[in-house]
């Protein structure tokens, strides 16, 4: 796992060997995928320029739109809930990315448009290749240059040292969680990064994350961190305070954390390095999947294990 995330930074410049076909016209976009599939277009979210949507779930299509693309995505190409869309959207327009699988099948199958990726990964490893090829294919919905990965490429790789340190600033932050519950908040752009954050501290770490965002949790949740006690008092609380955050949101982290602070174990707020909005986002979650890696050394677990997930697909089969 380690080997993976040294290599992560690579990974984002996957573009340069990929050819691009040619999209139909398109009013809107859905991204169907689950899971490590599913991350990599809620990234993208804030840099696209038109209109988009996320489906998690088995297939419900009355709703989707004739005029709309959409994106299966299925790292393995054997995603149950993904497959159950393909033949109900066959005569709409789709796109597919996978590794190889089933997916991969049908649309060679098919002859529609297919997107290959390196196969060998565990699909929350492959973030950095499938950000870089839908970057790619929409490039001319994005509001940055796809040559920028190179920049973040080289951007992340300057950390790569410290963050894998024993002695660094993200193995400072697992210590932190280690043996407490994990509560995340933030605000928009930062949504799905704290989102990966907290999957990444489930499937490496086998730690338990609880997540909300600002403003709605300051309507309902702020009241809940109070009971149990015996619960809320061992927790440790995370804010991520990015420089892109509207301002009333940055106002509302600094006022809720000085209501909640006794209450709880710890608070730490994480303030990303970066110059733009995707250096901040990218700086956020490679600072945290080596937390996670970290954790899982603190938790004694395997990372690459994910027994209770691989159980629940076996029991689901046919």
């Amino acid at each position: 796992m380690e080997d993976y995330l040294i290599e992560f930074p690579e990974n984002l410049v996957y573009y340069k060997n990929l050819k691009k076909d040619k999209l139909p016209e398109f009013e809107e976009i859905n991204f169907i995928g689950m899971g490590g599939s599913g991350i990599a277009p809620k990234i993208l979210s804030p840099f696209l320029k038109v209109k988009h949507g996320f489906i998690s779930d088995y297939s419900y299509v009355d709703f989707i739109d004739d005029k709309a693309l959409n994106f299966l995505i299925s790292y393995s190409g054997n995603t149950e809930e993904t497959l159950s869309f393909v033949d109900k959207l066959k005569n709409k327009k789709i796109i597919g990315i996978s590794s190889g699988g089933k997916l991969r099948e049908f649309f060679e199958k098919e002859n529609l448009i297919f997107y290959e990726l390196p196969k060998g990964y565990p699909p929350r490893c492959a973030l950095g290749y499938m950000f870089s090829l839908l970057s790619f294919v929409l490039e001319d919905y994005i509001s940055f240059k796809i040559n920028d990965l190179d920049k973040i490429k080289e951007f992340l790789k300057t950390f790569k040292e410290k963050f894998s340190s024993i002695d660094g600033p993200a193995m400072e932050m697992a210590q932190k969680f280690y043996k407490r519950p994990v509560l995340i908040y933030t605000a928009y752009p930062y949504l799905y990064c704290a989102l990966r954050i907290k999957t990444q501290l489930n499937e490496n770490s086998k730690h338990f994350v609880h997540l909300d965002f600002i403003p709605e949790m300051n309507h309902n949740e702020i009241e809940g961190i109070n009971k149990p006690c015996e619960i809320i008092e061992k927790s440790w609380v995370l804010f991520i305070k990015g420089k892109f955050l509207y301002k009333k949101n940055q106002k509302r982290i600094e006022e809720t954390i000085k209501i909640i602070e006794d209450e709880v174990m710890g608070v730490s707020v994480f303030e990303p390095l970066g110059e733009n909005l995707l250096e901040e986002m990218f700086y956020t979650i490679y600072f945290f999947d080596w937390v996670s890696i970290h954790l899982a050394k603190l938790n004694k677990v395997n990372p690459f294990e994910i027994k209770r997930i691989s159980t629940l697909k076996e029991a689901l089969k046919g």
